[in-house]
């Protein structure tokens, strides 16, 4: 009896040990994570490699970070690298890769065009509005910022909405802007 008490608390012991090892190497895991060097990407790329993808339907066009090096790779709608490089293997079905989203993806439409209206010429939110249940309302709504000389303070605000749009993607996917 005395036998099994003394092989039971052993046991437990030893169990104890072991999951406090688990508990310090998970942690240890985790730090070494967070203190690691993030992959590195210029703002311009980004931009460019979402204006890329943005410039087709849904999975014509698309790019991807390369997150061991930050390079960004390309796609055209016929696969191929459209630097006319190599396509590397395992692009599309890797983790080393993550793709750049569609600007659909970060709601830049319409919701951004309210705001800016919002923002700059409140008076005119019901005539933009409309514009927006017709066919061809960008155009309509950006001939209506020209005549109120405002075109220029429209893509500024989109070009700021886009790079912080970009900004917080990456810092959601560790990628450290350079």
């Amino acid at each position: 009896m005395q036998r099994q008490r003394n092989t039971r608390k052993w046991f437990l012991s030893q169990k104890s040990i072991f999951n406090a090892l688990s508990t310090v190497i998970n942690f240890i895991t985790f730090i070494c994570e967070k203190m690691s060097p993030q992959t590195k990407v210029s703002l311009d790329d980004l931009v460019a490699a979402l204006e890329w993808v943005s410039a087709a339907s849904y999975s014509e066009n698309s790019a991807y970070v390369a997150l061991d090096t930050g390079a960004v790779h390309w796609l055209g709608s016929d696969l191929t690298m459209e630097d006319g490089s190599e396509i590397p293997d395992d692009l599309e079905n890797s983790d080393r890769y993550i793709a750049i989203p569609h600007r659909n993806d970060f709601n830049l439409g319409n919701s951004l065009v309210f705001r800016f209206v919002k923002e700059t010429l409140p008076e005119s939110y019901g005539l933009v509005r409309d514009f927006f249940r017709q066919r061809g309302a960008y155009t309509k709504f950006k001939n209506h910022l020209d005549r109120h000389d405002l075109l220029d303070a429209w893509h500024e605000y989109e070009q700021r909405a886009i790079e912080q749009a970009l900004r917080e993607w990456a810092e959601e996917n560790g990628i450290q802007i350079k």
